[in-house]
Order: C-alpha cells, then sequence, then structure tokens
C-alpha cells in the first residue's frame, strides 16, 4: 500500500512539473510514441489542480463594485474595473472604459429630455448597427423588473458598422463585435446604456455588465436643507422715566 502510494505522488509531481513549464509533450515523428496512461490518481490531482486555475482566472475585477453612483434620478453599481472617462459627446451623461486585451470597449450612459422613441424602435435601430457573421447566434433581448424599474436588455453578436449619430464621434467597424445595450424605464425620461466592442473583452465584462442593470435603483431624493432660524426680535428699550 505504501508503494502504491509513494507511486501516485511521484507521478502527480511529475505531471504538474510538466504542466508548470508552459509546454505540451511534442510528437517528434520518432515512432509516433504515446506516453503511458498515469495512474487515476494523478489524473484526479492534475484535473483537481486545472479546475482551480480556471476558476480563480474567471472571478475578474469587474464583479467587484465601487458603491453606488448616482445617475441623476438613478444609482447604479460601476464594476471597479471600468475606469470612468470624460463623456466624447454632450448627448452622454457618462461614460466609462472596460480594459480589454485588444483595444477594450466603451460603456456610454445617454438621456433625452422628452424620450427618444420607443423601447423596440432602439432595439430594431441597435441590432441594425451589426451585420451578423454566418455563425453568429441570434440577438438576445430580456425584460426584467427591479422594484419601479423596468430594464430591457439587448445582447447581439456581428460585425460593428455603426451608422453616423450628429453630434457623436465616429466609431471605427469590429469585425467580431459584440454590443450589449439596455433601456432604462421607471423615472422620467429613460435611460440609455450601451457598450460596444469586441466578443473576447465583453465576454470578460459579462457578469459585470449583468450586475450593473441589476443594481439600478431610483436614486433618493436631496434632502431639503433646514431653514434658517428666524433671529429674536431686539428687545423694546424701556421708556425714559417723566422728569
Amino acid at each position: 500500500m505504501r508503494a502504491t502510494t509513494v507511486f501516485a505522488a511521484v507521478a502527480v509531481n511529475s505531471l504538474l512539473a510538466c504542466g508548470s513549464s508552459g509546454s505540451a509533450p511534442s510528437d517528434t515523428g520518432a515512432g509516433n510514441e504515446s506516453p503511458a496512461d498515469p495512474p487515476a490518481a494523478a489524473v484526479k490531482a492534475e484535473r483537481d489542480a486545472a479546475g482551480e486555475d480556471r476558476a480563480a482566472l474567471e472571478v475578474t475585477p469587474a464583479e467587484s463594485t465601487a458603491g453606488p453612483t448616482r445617475l441623476r434620478d438613478i444609482t447604479v453599481e460601476i464594476p471597479k474595473a471600468w475606469k470612468q472617462q470624460t463623456p466624447q459627446s454632450s448627448m452622454r451623461i457618462a461614460q466609462y472604459e472596460l480594459p480589454g486585451d485588444d483595444g477594450g470597449a466603451i460603456m456610454a450612459v445617454f438621456r433625452f429630455a422628452g424620450g427618444a422613441g420607443s423601447v423596440a424602435a432602439n432595439l430594431a435601430r441597435w441590432k441594425g448597427q451589426l451585420e451578423p457573421h454566418p455563425d453568429s447566434r441570434p440577438a438576445k433581448e430580456q425584460v426584467q423588473s427591479f422594484g419601479p424599474i423596468t430594464v430591457t436588455s439587448l445582447d447581439a453578436v456581428g460585425k460593428f458598422a455603426p451608422g453616423g449619430m450628429p453630434g457623436a464621434p465616429s466609431a471605427a467597424p469590429i469585425e467580431r463585435a459584440r454590443l450589449l445595450a439596455a433601456v432604462v424605464e421607471g423615472v422620467g425620461d429613460a435611460y440609455f446604456f450601451k457598450c460596444t466592442g469586441s466578443e473576447q473583452t465583453l465576454a470578460r465584462h459579462e457578469a459585470g455588465w449583468a450586475a450593473m442593470l441589476a443594481s439600478v435603483k431610483v436614486a433618493a431624493a436631496a434632502p431639503t436643507p433646514a431653514a434658517a432660524p428666524t433671529p429674536a426680535a431686539a428687545p423694546t428699550p424701556a421708556a425714559a422715566p417723566t422728569p
């Protein structure tokens, strides 16, 4: 029994050492030899270690927030990994950069006095900015309610080919793009959240995007300043004595 245990431990150490080198065994063509199957205990240990590594990679900074951020009549939880920027257009009330290895992405928030068309019209316009590839999945739409807030969101992929919009900065096409957008209703004029970037970048920030939409709340009314105290009336001087 002790010999078997020692053998399994040695096999585990050998496998982990190979994995840490970053290279897999190569086929040199000399007889096309295949390595012998490792013991089951070693395979399980290696898979467990790999599973722990994957779990660590999936925990991204986008899952934590810096607390509620007020956007006029609403508050949202913005992921810490998103960097606040100065809006590139007067139509944007907020703008954030989402980091990514391929250039990152931009998330912008809009609000227009009097509204900006129906929810359906905006979803159709956003979908029209993407040209689906033959292997593109269908766009996903979802409606969620959070108290008095209703959030209608869109998740679509394809080639991003935005049309020109007066007052908005031009955006370069993205071959393999993903568009995350949402209309937030329930507090006067609707809010429009829109995020466009590569599929790779937005896959990293998908959890943060969903958490942000779920965090939308009606902002508390600003406290009314207390009225200044009324100054006390000056005392009436006593009448002078009659001579």
